[in-house]
């Protein structure tokens, strides 16, 4: 795969993170039904907590300017360890690409349209992931800029017409609950969705200046937790601690907005859920690829791409038999299955890199 694409600004990529963060915005339930009216203050502890566990990521990409993680796996481990270390992440941004998909069939199967089987939605979904992906998947970096403001837009403009159902009083009493629930719901909301950043080491080589991966991997962070906050906020502020026992609580609360027009505003952030999931899902598929490509030493690998789309929709289909399964995973495994690929692996190849003072042989390819 040769990677001689032209280079992308930091902002751009900054944004791209706060896309992906604000594509798992639907998710909230993950920890909200843990923590209920504190889930506020989830948001802000997992952001500091995030910020903490990505400077691995960022002293990586010091360390290796220009260099994939699949690059810097072999860079540190060895060519053979080093496959075999990346064999892992393919199989873990995979596993994200399966798992967003069955959550976009999942919810537009649920809200609307329950007559379609959840396989035509998932196979469509990835169709256009994959056709985005051939077509040069990072194009779409530079379009994120739009999607972020646009999805802003649509949180602000529901939190203004929710105000008449928001009550302060929803906040109160505050950290009243066990300390082993907010560490729970802190790692839950660290490994989804903030550090599946990791998946940008794939990506950060397209960066022009190297020198501003930490503005951009700190202000994409920041970009995508305020938006959680506000969304999180307004989902207590207007439910209470009936988000204890709803499956997704934002979209709930818009079936309270009053008006014969406005009661569609629902519509209207499901194609804005959708428009992000492809977003994310098309970013994690080019990471796989990629990856792929470079283990394998690959010189084009874009003929495989339908071939990958098509082992996501059977792994999306057969990861979980039922949402109930799914709600317990989130709640229990993911983050812990999540933490060794999004901090495990990294501090470990930095301590490494560090003993082992790999040299640093240029050259990234690319998709």
């Amino acid at each position: 795969m040769n990677q001689q694409e032209s280079k992308i600004s930091g902002m751009h990529v900054m944004f791209a993170i706060a896309c992906v963060l604000q594509g798992s915005s639907f998710l909230t339930a993950f920890f909200t039904n843990i923590t209920t009216r504190d889930s506020w203050i989830i948001v802000i502890a997992g952001f500091l907590a995030s910020l903490l566990f990505s400077l691995p990521y960022v002293a990586l990409v010091g360390r290796f300017p220009g260099k994939t993680l699949v690059q810097m796996h072999e860079a540190v481990y060895g060519r053979a360890a080093g496959k075999i270390i990346s064999a892992f992440y393919i199989f873990f941004f995979l596993s994200l690409c399966a798992l967003n998909s069955k959550d976009l069939g999942s919810f537009i199967g649920n809200e609307l349209l329950s007559e379609t089987p959840i396989e035509v939605i998932i196979s469509v979904f990835l169709f256009f992931c994959a056709w985005a992906v051939r077509k040069g998947a990072l194009n779409l970096l530079r379009y994120s800029v739009l999607f972020c403001a646009l999805t802003s837009a649509a949180v602000l403009s529901s939190i203004l017409l929710l105000i008449p159902d928001f009550e302060l009083g929803r906040f109160f009493p505050v950290l009243t609950l066990p300390s082993v629930k907010y560490i729970q719901a802190v790692h839950i909301i660290v490994g989804i969705p903030y550090l599946e950043i990791v998946a940008f080491l794939m990506i950060f080589p397209v960066i022009r200046k190297q020198e501003d991966i930490k503005k951009v991997v700190f202000g994409g962070l920041g970009i995508g937790a305020l938006t959680l906050f506000f969304i999180v906020v307004n989902e207590i502020g207007v439910l209470g601690n009936m988000i204890e026992q709803l499956k997704n609580p934002t979209f709930e609360s818009l079936h309270l907005i009053n008006g014969e027009i406005l009661t569609r505003l629902e519509v209207l952030f499901s194609f804005f859920i959708t428009i992000l999931l492809f977003y994310k899902v098309t970013i994690l598929f080019y990471a796989v690829l990629l990856a792929i490509g470079q283990t394998l030493e690959l010189e084009r690998c874009k003929g495989l791409t339908f071939a990958i789309g098509a082992l996501i929709l059977v792994y999306a289909l057969v990861v979980f038999p039922n949402a109930a399964e799914h709600a317990v995973w989130g709640n229990t495994v993911a983050a812990v299955f999540s933490s060794v690929f999004q901090i495990g692996f990294p501090l470990v190849t930095l301590a490494a890199a560090a003993i082992r003072k790999p040299e640093q042989k240029g050259g990234v390819n690319q998709a």
